[in-house]
């Protein structure tokens, strides 16, 4: 994914705060960092159309490619899978279990590179602006 500047991601963030989907912002612009709701909605009746990436890219995201419409539609079917699972007692506990003895040494490295406590930074990843931008 290309680099994308932090005025770039401002400008649209300010667009999808009001209410202008990235896709539809001029074609000089960058590709959109995130994907929106709508967008996500728009993608996936697209493809239930059976529409080939590359014509749902060109047609709805211009500013983004086909694989990277392919790649978010991905994402998003594996979201949906993993919510319609099971994940109750045992194995959700075993879950829970791992998850709080690896915790700490997932976020460390990141957490150093950006100097930041790993606490911080877990609970930036998990409620923060990495959830409203698609990127979770």
């Amino acid at each position: 994914m290309p680099r994308v500047s932090s005025k770039t991601y401002l400008k649209t963030r300010e667009e999808s705060a009001a209410g202008q989907s990235p896709a539809t912002a001029s074609s000089s612009d960058v590709a959109a960092p995130f994907w929106s709701k709508d967008n996500d909605r728009l993608l996936i009746k697209a493809r239930e159309q059976g529409l080939h990436w590359d014509v749902i890219a060109s047609t709805h995201f211009p500013s983004k490619t086909g694989n990277a419409c392919r790649k978010r539609y991905e994402r998003l079917q594996e979201r949906k899978r993993a919510s319609e699972s099971e994940w109750t007692g045992p194995r959700f506990d075993r879950l829970v279990v791992g998850y709080m003895a690896a915790r700490k040494q997932m976020w460390q490295s990141l957490a150093a590179e950006l100097g930041e406590e790993w606490h911080v930074i877990e609970l930036q990843v998990r409620l923060g602006p990495l959830v409203d931008v698609g990127c979770l």
